[in-house]
């Protein structure tokens, strides 16, 4: 499909939908186009939502730009087919007020995975044995990934349970 869309002069509108099959009658083109146009909004908020919720700056400018695209696109979409534009909204600006106030209303604190339950459905007490003998340094291995991450310190370096490299660094005398 990429070398398909490169091959495409650059003025001439692509639209990229689901629904494609027109030209058997008015009805079904209308309710092609009209799932289509849903399509777009669906994406539109899709990308929103994500980008309200998302913490990393790079995912939340691409679902941003994303979604700023696809509403283009189904604007596009509308007036080279004659139909009414769809109901999006304008997209706020990345850093404004109004996107700020939408994240802060969708995002939700995350309950702490509890430890994986054993063949008996209760907690695993070796994995809780095993957390603990790790903060004392007596387990020198990688703890299960559905435990927390844990640091401890070992001379004058930062150890994680997750990796085995270290971070060295030289206590402040006081």
């Amino acid at each position: 499909m990429l070398a398909v869309k490169r091959s495409i002069p650059p003025d001439v509108p692509v639209f990229i939908v689901p629904n494609q099959h027109f030209g058997f009658s008015e009805a079904e083109d209308n309710y092609q186009h009209e799932r289509n146009l849903k399509h777009y909004v669906d994406e539109v908020g899709e990308n929103l939502s994500t980008c309200a919720r998302v913490r990393s700056s790079w995912k939340k400018e691409h679902c941003h730009e994303q979604a700023v695209d696809l509403r283009k696109e189904a604007l596009c979409y509308a007036t080279f087919f004659g139909l009414p534009d769809p109901p999006i909204e304008q997209i706020p600006d990345l850093d404004s007020e109004q996107m700020q106030r939408s994240s802060r209303g969708r995002l939700k604190p995350q309950p702490r995975k509890p430890l994986r339950p054993n063949a008996n459905g209760k907690k695993s007490a070796f994995d809780a044995t095993t957390a603990e003998q790790w903060r004392r340094g007596e387990y020198h291995h990688y703890l299960p990934y559905d435990l927390p991450t844990m640091l401890r310190i070992e001379g004058h370096e930062v150890v994680t349970s997750r990796e085995l490299a270290s971070l060295s660094f030289m206590p402040s005398a006081v």
